[in-house]
């Protein structure tokens, strides 16, 4: 099976979530660099590279200085409590762990609030169980308001994801997918409430179709 047909596989999932609206300069910002990547990091929107780097310098320094080592790890266990307490407390906002339409190509949510068309975010998706994070940029491509859900239907295309990203939700909806398939012992996918229509949603905008 070829690697573009594994693109359009979707899945209704429950994953983490968080997004930023970008400004024109943002996305401009984008534009110039071509990496989703050094716009998170120039615009501090998340922070688990962050981590990431934080733990790497961390261990090269234990190769130099155990104690020096040990001090950075507790230090930063420090923080990372704070900012537990911050997020118990609403004062700054954490994963939003919330049910999804997903392939490697989009994604269709349920929001409270109308995002307009045309609108690009910077998002950021945690799989779960395994917590691997992939960040894209995305443009909203159909938001319409649902009377019977009584909230915003967002329907949003990838505008850049990068290979490794691409191959990692390509990975984890085949195995959600099978795992549904397990569960409910057929052959075939159930309709979701995201399919409001009936139609199958490749997570491409209009005018890729």
């Amino acid at each position: 099976m070829s690697e573009d047909r594994r693109r359009y596989f979707r899945v209704t999932d429950r994953v983490g979530l968080r997004y930023r609206v970008l400004t024109e300069d943002e996305w401009q910002s984008f534009v110039e660099s071509g990496s989703p990547e050094e716009l998170e990091q120039n615009h501090g929107l998340f922070g688990h590279n962050l981590d990431l780097k934080l733990g790497q310098a961390i261990s090269s320094l234990r190769k130099v200085c155990e104690e020096a080592a040990t001090v950075a790890w507790l230090l930063n266990q420090k923080v990372e409590e704070l900012v537990d307490q911050l997020q118990a407390q609403g004062v700054i906002s954490n994963f939003a762990i919330q049910s999804v339409n997903i392939s490697a190509c989009g994604l269709a949510l349920y929001h409270e609030e109308g995002i307009p068309v045309g609108s690009k975010l910077l998002l950021e998706i945690m799989l779960r169980p395994e917590e691997k994070y992939v960040t894209t940029l995305a443009e909203v491509v159909i938001c319409s308001f649902d009377a019977q859900h009584n909230r915003y239907l967002l329907r949003l295309t990838f505008v850049d994801t990068d290979d490794a990203g691409k191959e990692a939700l390509i990975q984890h909806v085949v195995r959600r997918q099978s795992a549904i398939l397990q569960e409910q012992g057929r052959t075939g996918l159930e309709k979701d409430l995201f399919d409001v229509e009936g139609k199958e949603d490749d997570g491409m905008s209009p005018s890729e179709r």
